[in-house]
């Protein structure tokens, strides 16, 4: 879902790059920033969603790729990798640092300088899920440094929190390591709504009955909490999100995506321990489980009338719907209208 999302900032800045071919192509200026905890962000699952976003509008367009050369598409998709930025942090410390960069780079006069270790030249492997016509060159996001103005950061996605937050409770004392995180909180809230960037955090989601008791903060003269109930509105569903209430402090909006059984069949047979020969199917489910952004009518559209939490904000907390995912990158309704099940 976040690679849609960054897909639809990245996507409309190629008009202002397809120039004439007798006029040198001007050189893309990063609209993203990317920062990998794990060493392993995918970045052809990236260059892939890409492709097909740009397929999609390009026929909806009626735009017709050979009177623009055969690799009119792959040069599209690697204009886009050339507006992402990637820094590898090992640390919400040099997750900070790296913030601090991109706000100051977005400031008039600002550069922003990736100082964070990189991998440079990593190798790319591209599994039989996803698109092997892709060249390497098409999958390798330019690492520069992002110049101003035009060049703004519009999105940044921390890829994951899960990573780094749960290194920091080995090596530092519990009063110390909810400080910080006040502190990277207060980081990205700022960040986002100073410089209107959205920022797309990725968590992690583990077995329901996974419970981290060094998590919670400690409470006086009380026993350690039980493992919270599940967030999710189905109560079968075995998984949540990681790291629990912890990471609630940082998004405005939190979506849950998981694999539920689709059919009250599938359910039976996967819960119920019942040996049958017909195979379960299983959909993903997006549910949001918190939302705390702004309605738009309090920007001056719609009704302008506010009057209780309803109004106030999206009121989308217990939402949820069913999806499939079609090519391996594309969300489509999982049931067909009418209630049926989709192809």
């Amino acid at each position: 879902m976040s690679f849609h999302l960054l897909a639809s900032f990245l996507i409309p800045h190629l008009s202002s790059l397809n120039t004439a071919i007798e006029n040198p192509k001007p050189k893309p200026k990063p609209k993203a920033a990317i920062i990998d905890t794990t060493g392993s962000f995918p970045l052809p699952l990236l260059a892939k969603v890409l492709k097909s976003r740009i397929l999609e509008d390009r026929s909806v367009d009626g735009v017709n790729d050979d009177r623009r050369g055969g690799n009119a598409l792959e040069e599209a998709v690697q204009l886009c990798l050339e507006m992402v930025t990637i820094s590898r942090v090992f640390d919400v410390e040099g997750l900070l640092e790296v913030l601090d960069e991109i706000e100051r780079g977005n400031q008039p006069n600002g550069v922003y300088e990736a100082t964070s270790q990189e991998q440079p030249g990593r190798s790319l492997e591209i599994s039989d899920s996803q698109d092997e016509s892709l060249s390497p060159a098409a999958t390798s996001p330019r690492r520069t440094t992002p110049s101003t103005g035009e060049g703004s950061i519009e999105v940044i996605i921390v890829d994951n929190m899960t990573q780094i937050i749960n290194e920091l409770f080995p090596r530092r004392e519990k009063s110390n390591v909810y400080t910080l995180l006040d502190s990277l909180s207060l980081a990205l809230h700022t960040l986002s709504r100073k410089q209107n960037i959205l920022t797309l955090l990725h968590n992690s989601a583990v077995d329901i009955n996974s419970y981290h008791p060094q998590h919670q903060k400690p409470q006086a003269n009380k026993n350690p909490l039980p493992p919270p109930p599940t967030p999710s509105v189905f109560r079968s569903n075995p998984r949540k999100p990681a790291l629990g209430k912890l990471f609630e402090q940082f998004p405005q909006l939190h979506i849950f995506i998981s694999a539920l059984p689709m059919r009250r069949r599938d359910a039976e047979i996967l819960y119920g321990g019942e040996k049958d020969e017909e195979d379960v199917r299983l959909c993903w489910v997006i549910e949001v489980l918190k939302d705390e952004c702004p309605k738009l009518n309090l920007l001056g559209m719609g009704n302008k009338k506010a009057t209780g939490r309803g109004d106030e904000f999206g009121g989308r907390e217990g939402m949820w719907m069913p999806v499939d995912i079609a090519g391996g990158v594309r969300f489509v309704p999982a049931f067909a209208e009418g209630g049926g099940l989709g192809a």
